[in-house]
């Protein structure tokens, strides 16, 4: 692969990059966002970390454009939608407050 393709390449994932996250943050303006090359399968992985009960929130955001960066454009681009900790610890507290009274 020629340095202009790598070149080429790398740019488009990077305003693909910037067109996810910004989608999320309009709806999502507490989002925090890490970026990191994955292997299964190969690509870019965006993790998301977002205050929601349900994370299929987030990806129901972006699924379709996903969809047309992977197909049409062939970006090997990804959204992994994860709950901040302070959710993980509401709802174990919850979970063992339910334990307590049942």
């Amino acid at each position: 692969m020629s340095s202009k393709t790598t070149n080429d390449l790398e740019a488009a994932m990077g305003r693909a990059l910037d067109e996810i996250e910004a989608r999320i943050l309009a709806r999502y303006p507490t989002a925090t966002f890490e970026v990191a090359r994955g292997d299964d399968p190969p690509g870019m992985y965006v993790t998301v970390m977002v205050d929601v009960d349900d994370t299929t929130e987030v990806l129901d955001l972006v699924t379709d454009r996903l969809l047309e960066l992977q197909i049409d454009e062939r970006l090997p681009l990804y959204v992994v939608p994860i709950h901040t900790p302070e959710r993980i610890e509401r709802a174990i507290g919850d979970q063992s407050a339910r334990r307590l009274s049942a």
